[in-house]
């Protein structure tokens, strides 16, 4: 299967352009029957109670996988199609099984447990000790001292959460691809770059179409805001923009993402006090520095006290360029392309004099 399957070859980097989504449940089958084989083999020897005997295969193991399944995730976030997204959402769904069974084997708990009560622990490499430290922590928090039925209503709801994650991306991306707006003039998009102008001409002319088609994808929005001089244009890419997935916009109530989000949340509390945490934020913060839900609202409030006064000059000074320069009252909508225009305004720079200044092949302007 390696010679035939671009997900299971030893390549240093992903083989983009020879994988296919019939190759993806196969890799995932063979590398999760190959990894749970290990860890069943590991724990059931004696010996392998050290670090390069139990944990470094482990981590082989786990890097193994990711490496097969890191260039699927990102297919599906950018070449994205039907075939793609069945053979991925079967492949995630075992790969989540699979990780709820392993962070509730009790045997492998143990296993490290043992590595971690060494005598010779200290001798470790500092990051060895924290991935030792960490994993018994996330044995943990996936529930590896629950006992039935919340060992197993545990796992239901890590499940249901894999697949309403996959949904919610989805419906996200639907909802992207959904909207266009087809513009027959270049002069009704005044403003843009050319570079801008063509990736527009392209959406159009592979849709059959004549002229330019806006869509909500990265490059087009970004282009809008920051760069047309259509106000009209700006809120309504702005709007349909922002409403992607909801039941407001032009694709209202469509791909909503409002009901999963509610269940998103209404799983996490139970799994969290599943694990003896109060609420979600709790289980959260258990893997952070923060510490408490408490000390990270203290730490927002303290820091939007600090950059409040600040980013209220700076909206001031923006808002008098917009009225005395061109003639328009700031929106909120339109701070990026006031932005813009406002650094060429009040500092005398425009996105030409840094790329004079720097070089198109060494800057990178959004």
């Amino acid at each position: 299967m390696t010679e035939t399957n671009p997900l299971l070859a030893a390549a240093e980097l992903p083989l983009f352009r020879s994988i296919e989504p019939r190759h993806v449940v196969p890799a995932v089958e063979a590398l999760l029957a190959e990894y749970q084989a290990r860890v069943d083999a590991l724990c059931a020897d004696p010996a392998a109670r050290d670090w390069d005997s139990l944990l470094q295969p482990l981590e082989d193991m786990e890097d193994r996988l990711d490496r097969a399944w890191s260039p699927v995730d990102h297919l599906h976030s950018v070449k994205d199609s039907p075939a793609l997204r069945e053979a991925y959402g079967e492949a995630l769904e075992r790969i989540t099984d699979f990780s709820s069974e392993l962070g509730q084997n009790r045997a492998l708990y143990e296993a490290v447990r043992a590595v971690r009560e060494r005598a010779d622990f200290a001798q470790l490499t500092r990051a060895q000790r924290t991935i030792i430290d960490d994993s018994l922590r996330d044995f943990r928090l996936a529930g590896v001292a629950l006992e039935e039925p919340a060992r197993t209503r545990y796992r239901e709801i890590a499940t249901e959460l894999s697949k309403l994650g996959t949904e919610f991306d989805q419906a996200v991306m639907d909802a992207t691809e959904a909207w266009s707006l087809d513009i027959e003039r270049a002069d009704a998009l005044d403003g843009l770059p050319e570079s801008a102008l063509e990736i527009m001409r392209r959406n159009a002319q592979e849709a059959g179409r004549a002229g330019y088609r806006v869509t909500l994808r990265s490059p087009s929005v970004q282009a809008i805001m920051t760069h047309a001089r259509d106000r009209a244009l700006r809120e309504r890419v702005y709007h349909a923009y922002q409403t992607r997935a909801s039941e407001q916009g032009p694709c209202a109530g469509q791909f909503d993402n409002g009901p999963r989000m509610a269940r998103i949340l209404a799983l996490k509390h139970e799994s969290a006090q599943l694990l003896g945490f109060d609420n979600a934020a709790e289980e959260s913060l258990a893997t952070k520095m923060a510490g408490s839900p408490a000390r990270v609202l203290q730490f927002l409030r303290e820091l939007a006290a600090k950059a409040r006064p600040l980013a209220q000059r700076e909206l001031a000074d923006l808002a008098q360029f917009a009225r005395e320069s061109l003639g328009l009252e700031i929106a909120a909508i339109e701070a990026r392309y006031f932005g813009r225009s406002g650094d060429a305004g009040l500092n005398g720079t425009t996105e030409a004099d840094l790329r004079r200044a720097y070089g198109e092949r060494t800057m990178l302007l959004d």
